[in-house]
């Protein structure tokens, strides 16, 4: 956790011990904008993207999950890493973890909802540990801090990649090309798609030899299609809507 960046530290850390465990927080977290409360989540339905981040506020306050966003700057400086599109990258040396901010406006997802739910899948999926540690506002936007185990390693070319991919049970979408689409076959919510997992997404651990996305997004057609499947792999509840 990272507790000393948070605004009132010991409502900081009774909310992680309400939510159980990092991925209960993440988990509420995503339930708190969980589209379908309120809409039919169908393909065109969903909370905007202004209604999510006000949504997001309100589980941050209500659970003192708001973090020192001046502090937060000073890491990312001070332990910077090589960022990408979406995050300001650093290492928390002490936590041995990479700590990752994002600007609410730079999201890859159509929206929060898939962001936040995406890290549930990679979780699941890839083991990697990723957590939520907050939420900070700057100049009107929200941003959301998470966090993942620093690998020690390489990103490998994308021969490599995609063959040692393969060889942890991950179907290459097109043999023939250089697209970073991968399949994950015959879960509980059928075949899931795993897009941009490029080289500078992936790390070949220095000592397993093992692949690792860190940063990875699923592909579902739309919004019902995404509840449905995070529903049947058990990451989020079924719930009875009313209007």
């Amino acid at each position: 956790m990272l507790t000393d960046y948070a605004k009132t530290p010991d409502a900081y850390r009774q909310a992680h011990d309400r939510f159980g465990n990092p991925q209960g927080l993440l988990r509420s977290a995503a339930t708190a904008i969980e589209p379908s409360r309120t809409h039919d989540c169908g393909q065109s339905s969903g909370a905007t993207g202004d209604h999510e981040a006000e949504a997001l506020i309100r589980f941050a306050e209500n659970n003192g999950l708001l973090l020192d966003g001046i502090g937060i700057g000073q890491l990312m400086r001070m332990n910077a890493m090589r960022s990408g599109s979406e995050h300001k990258v650093a290492h928390h040396i002490l936590e041995n973890r990479v700590v990752k901010d994002l600007d609410s406006q730079s999201i890859a997802t159509e929206s929060l909802f898939d962001y936040l739910t995406d890290h549930l899948l990679s979780n699941l999926f890839f083991n990697d540990d990723v957590r939520l540690e907050g939420f900070y506002e700057e100049k009107d936007r929200i941003h959301i801090v998470i966090s993942q185990p620093y690998v020690h390693g390489i990103h490998p070319d994308w021969e490599t990649l995609k063959a040692e991919l393969e060889a942890q049970g991950l179907r290459h979408e097109s043999p023939s090309s250089k697209i970073p689409t991968f399949m994950i076959e015959d879960s509980p919510a059928g075949t899931i798609y795993v897009y941009d997992l490029h080289e500078n997404n992936v790390i070949q651990g220095s000592i397993s030899g093992l692949m690792h996305p860190i940063d990875a997004h699923f592909y579902f057609d739309d919004r019902y299609e995404r509840v449905a499947a995070l529903q049947a792999l058990g990451i989020l509840e079924k719930q009875t809507h009313t209007e």
